[in-house]
């Protein structure tokens, strides 16, 4: 699994995501983890443009990463002069060919499969003369054509993947609890208009986002932008960390900002290296 998070300012555009990558295997019809690594990528920029793809949900399609798709649909559009002059430059392009081109190599690779599989694609960045930064996501196998997140005039956090620790935290409320007070209530003999009345209020309170944690994010200077990107980031590993079971994100962070004037910039880039012996760990 992972954390992945975006945090949108009027200043530019932070991309985080962790590194940890997991394997799971059917036995006796039960989906079990045998393996987890700490250094998948789940990050990139699309060729030399202010765009940036973070990836959640499945980390592999047969014998390709999703990681390696990105990048090879990069190349193939954005790795020469000719290509670029073809290529989409706006966010929305972008997403749109990604859609196209990791979708057919998921729709080969799930007819195959014994359950449907979720693979997200998140693209943001900078279209051509644009001021604002845009971010559209594509989630397969529901979600084929990339949809607009929020509004490019707004700004805010969005994180995905393992998105309830942070979720209880910034929204002060877990959607879980809903399905438990409603059958709580129930087996005390509430009526089903009574239930429906309070299934209904819920549902609002969440949506008006009652409860929020206080963060003026529009103003945030790009620094404070990172760090809120990395809070978010560290939350979320160091509940699952401690969670009973096997931890589902961790592992050396990915940062990326975005801006309109200096484009791409990695903050904290994946890279090769010998890792000390007794230095291995979850991050």
């Amino acid at each position: 699994m992972t954390i992945c998070v975006s945090v949108k300012t009027r200043q530019g555009l932070v991309l985080g995501t962790d590194s940890m990558s997991t394997i799971t295997s059917s036995v006796d019809g039960q989906i079990r983890v045998v393996k987890t690594y700490s250094n998948a990528r789940k990050l990139a920029q699309i060729g030399d443009l202010p765009i940036g793809v973070f990836i959640y949900g499945m980390g592999n399609l047969g014998a390709r990463s999703v990681h390696g798709l990105v990048l090879e649909f990069s190349r193939l559009n954005y790795g020469t002069a000719a290509a670029r002059k073809r290529a989409p430059k706006t966010v929305r392009g972008v997403a749109n060919g990604l859609a196209k081109y990791v979708g057919e190599v998921y729709s080969d690779y799930v007819k195959e499969a014994a359950s449907p599989l979720d693979l997200g694609l998140y693209v943001a960045g900078y279209s051509t003369r644009s001021a604002l930064a845009e971010e559209w996501c594509i989630e397969f196998p529901n979600v084929t054509e990339p949809i607009l997140v929020q509004d490019k005039n707004k700004f805010g956090v969005n994180w995905r993947a393992i998105y309830i620790p942070f979720m209880r935290l910034f929204t002060g409320c877990d959607i879980r609890i809903l399905p438990i007070l409603l059958n709580k209530m129930k087996e005390k003999g509430a009526t089903e208009e009574t239930l429906h009345l309070l299934n209904q209020s819920f549902s609002e309170i969440y949506q008006e986002n009652t409860l929020p944690l206080q963060v003026v994010i529009d103003a945030m200077p790009i620094q404070d932008a990172i760090n809120f990107a990395v809070y978010v980031l560290q939350t979320t590993i160091g509940y699952t960390t401690f969670e009973i079971g096997t931890p589902s994100c961790g592992g050396e962070l990915q940062v990326a900002v975005i801006s309109e004037d200096a484009g791409f910039r990695w903050v904290s880039e994946p890279g090769y290296r010998i890792i000390k012996e007794g230095a291995h760990g979850h991050g």
